[in-house]
């Protein structure tokens, strides 16, 4: 028996639908299993595998890529994803805002409204529960109306609730394979009972709101912390030849997650930041001396070509090198 979070999967694990080692082999099979989406590959050795089991309505997945990876897809329509890390962590992000991170145990439900953003931490593995809109219209009506689950939102369910998901979950996985086309009543009653149980668990508002602001915050700091460990680099290596390799190791990511970061954070590729950096550091010094030897700074500050830094220098800051300290230095003198 396969046990994975109290759950016996081994009857998913039947049902193998797709497996490489290949980023490219990858990307086509799970857009059609799942949804239109981009992959952006991060650190660690890419394995991915999914397996599927279709019960009538609703298909259960077991997923995972290996190695770290950015998923961006559009909003999904027709259906919503409830996802359950089996080990490692993922973080999603709803329409550009809503955002939480989701642990092993957790039960994260995804319908975004425009689209949404999920970071898989490498090694993350995740069972997935893809379950079609009509399916929750078909019991909404009957009990709750318009309320109930809460669209174009991500959101987690109470721990508390977690064990009855998971029962439901299991009670599917065990269903026997159909032998016709009609699904049975009791398979048609087991769809309804986990639709109708989210629907009965909605999330409230105030616990989003404030789960938003908390896992925003905690993945700003995050990506803060790497981008101000490339930045101490940098600041120790002003007049070295850095590559975007060498400002990674220093991050602790991927070339590919700092490139993410940067734009993230400053709306520009990570050598265009760096390059900034040195400018703005070339400029302390040419404030603090009055006839300063601009090759000399230039060279100090990683710039080996003095055409290029003077044109990126003005380009910065509205005047050339040489202009910098003297016009400093004559306003402190009329004054």
């Amino acid at each position: 028996m396969s046990a994975e979070n109290g759950l016996d999967l081994s009857v998913l694990y039947r049902h193998p639908i797709f497996q490489s080692h290949s980023a490219e082999l990858s990307h086509q099979p799970l857009s059609r299993a799942i949804s239109r989406h981009a992959l952006h590959w991060g650190r660690g050795r890419i394995n991915t595998s999914l397996y599927r089991r279709d019960i009538d309505q609703i298909s259960l997945m077991r997923l995972g890529y290996g190695a770290e990876v950015e998923i961006q897809a559009d909003a999904f329509g027709d259906f919503c994803l409830v996802q359950m890390p089996l080990q490692g962590t993922a973080e999603f992000i709803s329409d550009g805002h809503h955002k939480l991170t989701a642990y092993p145990g957790d039960i994260a439900v995804v319908s975004p409204r425009h689209n949404v953003r999920t970071l898989w931490q490498a090694g993350c593995e995740q069972l997935i529960v893809k379950i079609p809109y009509s399916l929750f219209d078909g019991v909404g009506h009957q009990t709750l109306g318009q309320e109930g689950m809460t669209r174009g939102c991500v959101y987690k369910l109470a721990p508390c609730m977690s064990p009855q998901w998971a029962n439901l979950i299991q009670h599917l996985l065990l269903l026997p394979a159909q032998n016709s086309d009609r699904p049975t009543s009791w398979t048609q009653h087991i769809e309804s009972s986990l639709a109708l149980f989210l629907l009965c668990h909605p999330a409230d508002e105030q616990a989003v709101q404030a789960l938003m602001d908390e896992s925003m915050g905690a993945a700003a700091r995050a990506g803060q912390m790497r981008l101000l460990q490339a930045k101490n680099y940098v600041l120790a290596h002003l007049h070295a030849s850095l590559s975007l390799d060498d400002l990674a190791q220093a991050a602790g990511v991927s070339p590919r997650f700092l490139h993410l970061l940067c734009r993230r954070h400053y709306k520009q590729s990570p050598m265009t930041w760096v390059r900034n950096l040195r400018l703005d550091a070339a400029h302390q010094v040419l404030q603090s001396h009055p006839r300063p030897n601009v090759t000399e700074v230039a060279l100090a500050h990683g710039f080996g070509h003095l055409g290029r830094f003077s044109a990126y220098y003005q380009q910065r800051f509205k005047e050339l090198p040489h202009q910098t300290g003297q016009t400093r230095h004559t306003s402190l003198k009329q004054s």
